[in-house]
């Protein structure tokens, strides 16, 4: 279900009026009701915690590997950034598809991790599995 949003704050809203700003998917009354049944059910789950404490485990899970290839991790809640040595990030999110994990590498120095709200024990411990397969097949290796 396509909905639009815009939220400003301070000196932003003073710069838009009503009417100056549209969205092809923003407030039609379905869109609207569906987005309040999302935010509530969020609400409900838990969810905006359980990706405070899950983004928490991601990185931990991550620098634990251990690998020469992670420079960095960074991040805010389950929205994770890894640093990745030597240009080599595109070679990375090819080698962690080839054992079942799909990465993004918006760049030739990072990776872009960014599992799902409702991420639990079981997918981390998988996540940690592959792609510590995944930097162990690379590391060394040119």
């Amino acid at each position: 279900m396509p909905i639009g949003a815009l939220v400003t704050f301070g000196r932003a809203s003073d710069l838009l009026q009503r009417g100056d700003h549209g969205s092809t998917f923003g407030g039609n009354p379905f869109a609207t009701a569906v987005a309040g049944a999302v935010v509530d059910e969020i609400e409900r789950a838990g969810l905006v915690q359980n990706a405070a404490r899950r983004g928490v485990e991601l990185r931990d899970a991550i620098l634990g590997i251990g690998s020469p290839l992670v420079t960095e991790v960074r991040g805010r809640g389950l929205m994770v950034g890894v640093g990745v040595a030597g240009g080599r990030a595109s070679e990375v999110a090819e080698r962690a598809l080839a054992n079942g994990l799909i990465l993004n590498a918006p760049n030739e120095d990072s990776l872009r991790i960014v599992p799902p709200l409702i991420v639990g024990d079981e997918e981390l411990a998988e996540f940690t599995e592959l792609f510590s397969r995944t930097l162990n097949d690379l590391d060394g290796a040119r």
